[in-house]
């Protein structure tokens, strides 16, 4: 038997060399510091983890399609229901998906952590376990007693005893919001703005706003801030210092109404979680989320109900108080503009009705739906990037890039490693075999290097140069770059450069991935297939010049009737 201690979470590396040094003082053999997301033991590694030791599980894919498919399902039904409820209190939730994003996420988790619990049983089954569970409940992005809680279930239901283990990690900071009487006296915008996580674009988007002619009023996000410099914009407060300039029977109205949502909300989170305690504070920390939703859309009505704006500019990154805003704009019969929060909507919008238009990148794969699977209303953003195709003499393919996307979201695996690599193998083989220099970048943010290094032989060193800069700096001297698995928003910079891309799959894809790039400009092939091509590449120089000339001819094409965002305000 060997002691395990899961490692499942940047935050839960420190507390497990600690319960390691407890254990190993106990006598017996010092447990192993167990990780299953290479991304994640690649973070270790470069931490200074020791004896950190990557499980790779073959037959280890979540199919993250189904739970993705069944996490829509259940965020649909969950704030259908609990938007129902609100609207006694304001009409326009009705419709507005409060919160559909975190009920997302949420349940994304829980099935992710069944899945890889349940591949993980057989593999472990005469192991002792021992999960770390942290203090706070979940919230997009930060860890939570969620992951260990599930597998905790799932490995009990599968005859095991794991250990739990409480770790206290640090709390997320208290949440501000926007607070709409810091907007400079007797401003009248026409166009509110928040548009968090926009970090690649917020310069472009801040200098289109300005280009409008429009009063422009900015409503900073509490995470996932973008600069937006010389533009007014409200600061920040506490929830209570919103409550406390609201009137008395609005708040009485919403104390009364909130214990009903609790009350719903426990219906669907207890079953889910398996645990009375660990669903009430889950349940709570949502509650609170509706309340300072409801606290952000009675400030707006109170300091600009009179005389509303005509517009809401919005990006598809709902860091929890789109409800509030999506909700005001609809009581006053404002345009919903949303832009891509990193150039293509990989996500379903969180809206019921098609009343929101979604900009897009020319380069947008597949429509842009809500939570219902209805078509939303679109047009084609112009990013500002000129288009190039430098000229090239034809020569046949000596040189290929290999990019390699995240295979890890959140910590929850997406795919069998096995199949991954496996792949990959096939495309340095068949590079070896053919004389062809080939060049792999790993993703800097969740790189899988040491991984990679060991399974195809490749000097880490040489690796980590590769990370190192811009995708377009390691694109420079390929003659085609392979974009591998998930499809990258970073060859639409590479096109725009007029570097020849081709995507390839070693799996089937979940619809949000293929989102990521159109089919149509960037084609999408096996690995088989990505051979046979590659083979017609080699061989025959002007093949290589052709596709680069007719893929940079439908990149243009597509791009013809792209405005700029003032065009659409």
């Amino acid at each position: 038997m060997v002691d395990r201690i899961l490692v499942l979470h940047r935050l839960d590396i420190a507390p497990a060399e600690q319960l390691a040094k407890q254990l190993a003082a106990q006598g017996g053999e010092p447990p192993v510091l167990t990780v299953l997301d290479p991304s994640l033991h690649t973070y270790a590694v470069s931490t200074g983890l020791r004896g950190a030791q990557l499980l790779n599980l073959r037959g280890g894919d979540v199919d993250s399609a189904e739970a993705a498919a069944r996490a829509l399902s259940a965020a649909r039904i969950i704030s259908g229901e609990a938007d129902t409820l609100m609207s006694a209190l304001i009409p326009a939730a009705r419709g507005a998906a409060w919160l559909s994003f975190w009920f997302r996420t949420l349940h994304t988790t829980v099935y992710g952590c069944r899945s890889i619990a349940r591949t993980l049983a057989p593999h472990v089954a005469r192991d002792q376990l021992h999960l770390l569970l942290p203090d706070v409940p979940h919230r997009y992005g930060y860890h939570s007693y969620v992951p260990g809680q599930v597998m905790h279930r799932v490995l009990r239901e599968a005859g095991q005893a794991p250990r739990l283990w409480t770790n206290p990690v640090p709390p997320q900071d208290p949440v501000q919001l926007p607070d709409p009487w810091s907007a400079p006296d007797g401003m009248a915008p026409e166009l509110l703005c928040c548009v968090p996580t926009c970090f690649q674009d917020s310069a472009l988007f801040t200098a289109e706003l300005q280009a409008s002619g429009k009063s422009v009023l900015v409503l900073p996000s509490p995470v996932y801030d973008v600069p937006t410099d010389g533009l007014p914009r409200c600061s920040l407060a506490l929830p209570e210092q919103l409550a406390g300039r609201l009137d008395s029977a609005d708040l009485q109205a919403l104390e009364a109404l909130l214990p009903r949502l609790a009350a719903l909300l426990m219906t669907h989170i207890e079953p889910l979680l398996g645990h009375a305690g660990m669903a009430q504070r889950q349940v709570d920390v949502i509650v609170e989320g509706y309340r300072q939703n409801v606290l952000l859309y009675l400030a707006l009505q109170a300091r600009f109900g009179r005389q509303a704006p005509k517009t809401l500019l919005i990006s598809n990154h709902d860091v929890g108080l789109h409800g509030a805003m999506v909700s005001f704009a609809r009581q006053h019969g404002l345009r919903i503009v949303m832009v891509p929060h990193a150039k293509i909507f990989n996500s379903v919008v969180p809206s019921y009705d098609q009343d929101v238009l979604c900009l897009t990148h020319p380069m947008q794969g597949g429509e842009v739906i809500d939570v219902d699977g209805c078509r939303m209303a679109t047009g084609l953003l112009d990013f500002g990037r000129s288009l190039q195709l430098p000229s090239q003499p034809p020569k046949p393919l000596a040189t290929l890039g290999i990019v390699l996307n995240a295979v890890s979201a959140n910590t929850i695996m997406l795919l069998d490693m096995h199949i991954y690599m496996h792949g990959l193998q096939q495309l340095l083989a068949w590079c070896g075999a053919h004389g062809v220099h080939c060049r792999v970048r790993c993703r800097p943010n969740g790189s899988i290097l040491p991984m990679v290094s060991a399974r195809l032989g490749i000097d880490a060193e040489e690796l980590a140069r590769q990370q190192q800069g811009s995708l377009v700096d390691f694109a420079q001297g390929c003659d085609l770059v392979l974009g591998y698995d998930v499809p990258t928003s970073g060859a639409f910079d590479l096109l725009e450069q007029g570097l020849p891309v081709l995507q390839t799959l070693c799996r089937r894809l979940e619809p949000e991935q293929l989102r990521m790039a159109d089919e149509r400009i960037v084609p999408r092939l096996s690995v088989a297939d990505t051979l046979q091509q590659l083979d017609r590449f080699v061989g025959e120089p002007l093949a290589l010049w052709r596709y680069r000339r007719s893929q940079h001819a439908r990149l243009v094409a597509a791009s013809a009737e792209a405005q700029p965002l003032r065009a659409w305000l």
